[in-house]
């Protein structure tokens, strides 16, 4: 931007000697520069071309502190992009990933969340006439496009923030930003002039892209609860900058990302809640079986607490004494018979070894023929997690927990949130939702061992040609893994979910 002037001059002063003209100029360091007045024909003032304010970094992607009174940051460019002035990647409101060019993407046909009409809607629905009704209004983490692409300190914004957006700037549309020939609103914040801008991506529908150029199109992270078929948007063009509530889901616009500033190493991280199944809060890891895990330990009310410990395959806690957890207190034992060989539910043939009928009565006949019930993962009624949660929820299975711990990323913390309690993060490394596992020990012959140091998580799963033994997950600060322990003493259950 230019600007001529012919007459007064801001910060300039006028002095003359011995016939001569002069004009002082001060700069902003105090010098003076001086000119001779009969030498100037023309003063223009010259304005830089205006870039973003870059403030910090988080995970790899650059932000703008606009001073605003959240306190949030603003990503300096769209999700897929790597610059100011890039378009980067469209998104139907609720997608994670851009659709590929066809005549039907971006499209009712193609949206994830509907069966093809606008009154389908299969998620984010709080009305009846427009789909199945789950009360969702906010976009959870495993189906918000900032989160999913950038990682769990970055989240789509809601619509109150665009709003302190929006007042908290002047803004200014640019058909030039920065010599780059790109169209778009640049915020200058009121607070700090720090600079912001948002490119007019234009949107992508019915196959077609759209406005480029002439409009810009922004995902909020709220659904329009007056029209579910439809949700918030941020919506600009040369006169005009403000949130809009018409936009359909399944249309193609731009995400800009927002975050609270917190670093994915800050180990006093919260757990992702994706939702509630039968009173139970779980988080969605984004994990090929699509199962569930709960937030927090059965027994338990939140993630940090302990919960109660299980002998395996029993329903309650045992009371303490100095035989709790003990062969001589598990439930599936008979009576009389030494250690492990009193098992007399879920077993199966043990082998050589244990095929002695003196040694196994309970699993093999006279004539060393087994007899037992063949039994290898637990029945409903012996599954502490269905029996106290529900039948929606039951504890997993070797093969789920193996999937657990390779579909996340962990990290040992001994503050978890800053409770003071110790355990497992896990970072699931499809959607960057979190869990966690506190360090609760376990309990054996009436005594508890390793709390703050070990986590030990029963499975469902018998341990394979071993009776006595079943499978769990384990962790310390320098392992994490399953193992085959003792089905008598009492470890910890977290729940598993497939509804």
């Amino acid at each position: 931007m230019k600007r001529t002037a012919l007459t007064a001059l801001s910060m300039a002063a006028v002095s003359c000697a011995m016939g001569a003209t002069y004009m002082l100029v001060e700069q902003t360091d105090g010098t003076v520069v001086k000119y001779d007045v009969d030498k100037v024909t023309q003063v223009t003032f010259e304005e830089d071309a205006q870039g973003v304010t870059v403030s910090g970094e988080i995970d790899g992607y650059t932000y703008v502190d606009l001073g605003l009174p959240s306190g949030l940051k603003w990503g300096t460019y769209n999700v897929g992009a790597s610059k100011p002035e890039e378009y980067g990647d469209y998104f139907a409101w609720g997608e994670t990933t851009s659709q590929p060019d066809s005549d039907t993407s971006y499209s009712l046909a193609t949206y994830k969340w509907c069966n093809g009409d606008y009154d389908s809607m299969t998620k984010y629905c709080t009305e009846s006439y427009y789909g199945t009704v789950d009360s969702l209004t906010t976009l959870l983490p495993e189906d918000d496009a900032a989160t999913v692409n950038w990682g769990r300190a970055w989240r789509m914004p809601t619509r109150a923030e665009q709003d302190e957006l929006r007042e908290g700037c002047d803004w200014e549309w640019t058909d030039d930003y920065n010599g780059t020939g790109v169209s778009g609103q640049i915020g200058t914040s009121k607070a700090n002039g720090n600079t912001i801008f948002l490119p007019a991506a234009g949107y992508r529908s019915n196959g077609s892209l759209n406005s480029v150029g002439r409009s810009g199109y922004y995902w909020l992270s709220s659904v329009n609860a007056d029209s579910n078929c439809s949700a918030y948007v941020l919506n600009f063009y040369l006169y005009h900058f403000d949130w809009s509530n018409g936009y359909n889901r399944q249309d193609g616009q731009s995400v800009r990302a927002v975050s609270s500033g917190k670093e994915s190493t800050d180990t006093n991280q919260g757990v992702t809640v994706s939702g509630e199944i039968d009173g139970y809060t779980y988080v969605d890891l984004g994990l090929p079986s699509g199962q569930k895990w709960g937030t927090y330990n059965v027994g338990a009310s939140k993630p940090e607490e302990y919960g109660d410990y299980f002998a395996w395959g029993e329903t309650k806690p045992q009371a303490e004494s100095d035989s709790s957890y003990s062969w001589e207190t598990y439930k599936f034992m008979t009576k009389g018979i030494d250690y492990w060989r009193g098992v007399n539910k879920y077993t199966v043939d043990d082998g050589e070894y244990n095929s002695v009928p003196e040694r196994n009565p309970v699993w093999y006949n006279n004539n060393g023929k087994f007899i037992g019930d063949s039994l290898t993962t637990l029945l409903p009624e012996d599954d502490a997690a269905t029996a106290n949660w529900g039948s929606a929820w039951r504890m997993p299975t070797r093969e789920e927990q193996d999937e657990l711990i390779n579909g996340c990323k962990w990290e040992w913390t001994d503050d978890y949130n800053g409770t003071g309690v110790s355990g497992r993060i896990g970072t699931s490394k499809a959607n960057g939702n979190t869990i966690f596992l506190p360090a609760a020990g376990y309990r054996g012959l009436g005594s508890l061992y390793d709390v703050g140091s070990n986590g030990s998580y029963w499975s469902s799963s018998l341990s394979a040609g071993i009776s006595s033994y079943a499978c769990e997950l384990y962790f310390y600060s320098l392992d994490l893994g399953w193992y085959n322990l003792s089905r008598q003493g009492g470890r910890s259950v977290r729940a598993v979910s497939g509804k």
